[in-house]
């Protein structure tokens, strides 16, 4: 009897705090991974065995990671990271290319629930994260340039170690008369 009364509290407060979670923007698992304690708090979840609950359930759940991409379009873009439902908020305030989301970048919270008129935690909280995955197709060029230049210089100065290994190994090597090491 006491675990049946047990199930029924526990399902009632999941319900519970589901339609929390939910008012205040995680909609889905996206997300909800990086609530903290206070957030938990400010969203009206006050008392502390809850709060370790919902923590505790929360860290079994996979984590949610957007990838650094270079947008070919906004509306592509806000379906990727679950959030279409904002595309007519993008294009009312002239953000539809991925030139003008350029100004996405100095966006903060207040200016976005200001300015896109984004309020839910879960969703600005998504949207800068998103943010910060953005690239400008130059500069993934010049991150790629900078990878293969610092493979080639690995690769090089581990055959240059070989071969001065190499050498050193050999005593009695001279070259030209002399001991090239």
């Amino acid at each position: 009897m006491l675990q049946k009364a047990r199930k029924i509290y526990l399902a009632g407060n999941k319900s519970k705090y589901a339609d929390i979670l939910k008012r205040h923007g995680f909609d889905n698992t996206l997300f909800i991974k990086a609530l903290t304690e206070k957030e938990l708090i400010r969203m009206g979840i006050v008392k502390r065995g809850h709060v370790q609950f919902l923590l505790a359930q929360i860290a079994l759940l996979p984590a949610f990671e957007i990838e650094y991409q270079v947008p070919t379009n906004v509306k592509d873009w806000l379906s990727d990271i679950g959030l279409i439902m904002y595309r007519e908020n993008f294009r009312r305030n002239h953000i539809r290319t991925p030139k003008e989301m350029e100004i996405l970048k100095r966006l903060d919270r207040k200016d976005i629930a200001r300015e896109l008129g984004i309020t839910k935690e879960g969703h600005i909280k998504r949207l800068l994260f998103a943010i910060r995955m953005l690239r400008d197709p130059s500069e993934v060029k010049l991150v790629q340039l900078r990878n293969s230049w610092l493979t080639i210089l690995a690769v090089s100065n581990t055959l240059w170690l070989i071969l001065i290994s190499t050498l050193a190994a050999k005593a009695d090597l001279t070259v030209i008369g002399a001991n090239p090491v």
